[in-house]
């Protein structure tokens, strides 16, 4: 009832537009924090033990809002107490690589999340131009 009232709001998550200038260095942090050693991306499941298989990257751009992504790569035990996921981000701290996009944890996040955000999409993550 107590959203009863409320007007629906559908979003169509396929027209999220890319920015090009975040997959590259997206990619970069993806394998500098070493992403794939828990987290499968397109199935292969191959090195990861059981206790440390994470969720299908892949499958992220079908089943998470992007904004949900930032919020998780801020803080993940914050979102699910408990969490094996490391944080790599502290606010008010530089990025532990401040080679990439100045250092700034804001912009590293929103690189991750497009990176990450492309890989579940057809034809995998889109070239950068």
């Amino acid at each position: 009832l107590g959203m009863s009232k409320q007007d629906m709001q559908i979003r169509d998550y396929a027209a999220t537009p890319v920015e090009q200038k975040y997959l590259g260095p997206g990619k970069k942090l993806f394998e500098i924090y070493q992403c794939a050693k828990c987290h499968p991306s397109g199935g292969s499941t191959q090195g990861i033990t059981a206790s440390f298989l994470a969720p299908d990257l892949a499958k992220a751009y079908s089943r998470l809002k992007p904004e949900w992504l930032i919020d998780w790569m801020k803080d993940p035990s914050k979102l699910q107490p408990g969490t094996m996921m490391p944080a790599f981000f502290t606010p008010g701290q530089p990025a532990p690589d401040p080679s990439i996009l100045g250092g700034v944890n804001e912009e590293q996040i929103k690189a991750l999340q497009t990176y990450v955000w492309c890989l579940g999409r057809r034809g995998g993550v889109v070239a950068e131009k």
